[in-house]
């Protein structure tokens, strides 16, 4: 399927819906459990093109025609697709799975995969000897802060930069009295 992507811990293929979440939101997946949440970088990358067609669109319309705006909203959400399909981020592991096939570890003594034959990272050697996982990290306000102002400096800089192309482009400038074609001055 062209349109899906898979668990990062179980090679699920999960459904495009997941692409609509919010940006808080979190999910598990349905084959192993694992909690997964949207990718915050994907996000804001996915939000610069549509920002940029759009105040370009709204700043440039006369100019450049309604056709030619479609067309370049048409090519950026062509170009979003790469962005969008990225898998989620995993939060919590629900099973100890192979990166590379999928294959559940649990029980193993070995540090390798007995499917593929895959090394496992020191990580993954921790969690084998130990049987705990690490605990997330959780750095959501930090990050939506960060987006929230970057949108506000991206928003102020093209209001000042429209404003500033509409008031000062083309303005007519009165003419002298002593130009020919002038009205004569009044002698009073």
């Amino acid at each position: 399927m062209i349109l899906s992507t898979v668990c990062p811990v179980c090679r699920h293929p999960l459904p495009w819906t997941f692409v609509l979440r919010p940006i808080w939101s979190q999910w598990r997946c349905t084959m192993c459990g694992s909690l997964l949440e949207i990718n915050t970088t994907r996000r804001l990358l996915m939000l610069i093109p549509f920002a940029a067609v759009l105040l370009l669109s709204i700043s440039l319309a006369s100019a450049i025609g309604v056709h030619t705006t479609w067309v370049l909203a048409f090519v950026t959400l062509l170009a979003l697709i790469p962005i969008v399909l990225q898998p989620p981020r995993v939060i919590e592991r629900c099973g100890f799975r192979c990166k590379t096939c999928g294959y559940d570890l649990q029980g193993q003594v070995v540090p390798r995969c007995p499917e593929c034959g895959r090394e496992l990272d020191p990580g993954g050697c921790q969690i084998l000897g130990t049987g705990a996982y690490p605990a997330p990290t959780n750095r959501r306000p930090s990050r939506l802060g960060t987006i929230l102002l970057l949108i506000v400096i991206v928003v102020l800089g093209w209001s000042v930069a429209v404003v500033l192309y509409k008031t000062t482009r083309f303005t007519p400038k009165p003419a002298p009295a002593s130009q020919p074609g002038a009205p004569p001055a009044s002698r009073g």
